[in-house]
């Protein structure tokens, strides 16, 4: 459910637990990995203290990681860094998904925004946990005392892609909140 967790199992690679999607490269600590989402460094890429990452799994398009010298646009990581590139909205024609799982629900459409073919695309997205609704009912059939927190999370993101994919210049707006 989460892009860190697939990463985990490289070679080189320690996950923490199967509770977080933090990870170690290389024997380093979980801090000297550089994360970075469309080029844009991210100083704390989890949520709910690492159960999730910012990496919507159904918006990834490409992820890198690198274990030795990472590229010098990463900067200073001294373990390593992964990149992750999503995905644009479709220039060809409406495209979408609906995902409901155990902990969460996410959404995506994207398309054109003109004739098929445009060279402008949109792309609208948005995951929400439930997990505050699930401690609520364990607490309320006496399962889960008082002590514990309803964690929760929304995540929605909207992008507009001016370009043709492959050329040499291309605009990329990105709202996340």
């Amino acid at each position: 459910g989460d892009v860190t967790r697939a990463v985990a199992q490289l070679p080189g690679v320690a996950g923490d637990t199967d509770m977080f999607a933090t990870l170690s490269v290389r024997g380093g600590a979980q801090t000297e990995t550089g994360f970075f989402l469309d080029g844009v460094p991210l100083l704390n890429p989890n949520h709910l203290g690492g159960v999730y990452t910012l990496f919507n799994p159904s918006l990834v398009d490409t992820v890198r990681l690198d274990t030795a010298a990472a590229p010098a646009a990463f900067g200073d990581t001294l373990a390593g860094a992964m990149s992750v590139r999503t995905i644009d909205g479709d220039p060809r024609d409406w495209d979408g998904l609906i995902d409901v799982n155990m902990a969460m629900a996410s959404a995506h459409v994207g398309g054109p925004l003109g004739p098929k073919g445009a060279p402008v695309t949109f792309l609208l997205s948005g995951r929400r946990s439930y997990f505050e609704a699930y401690l609520a009912l364990m607490q309320a059939v006496g399962v889960l005392g008082d002590q514990f927190l309803g964690l929760s999370f929304g995540e929605y993101s909207g992008r507009v892609t001016v370009g043709r994919e492959g050329a040499p210049h291309r605009l990329r707006v990105t709202v996340m909140h």
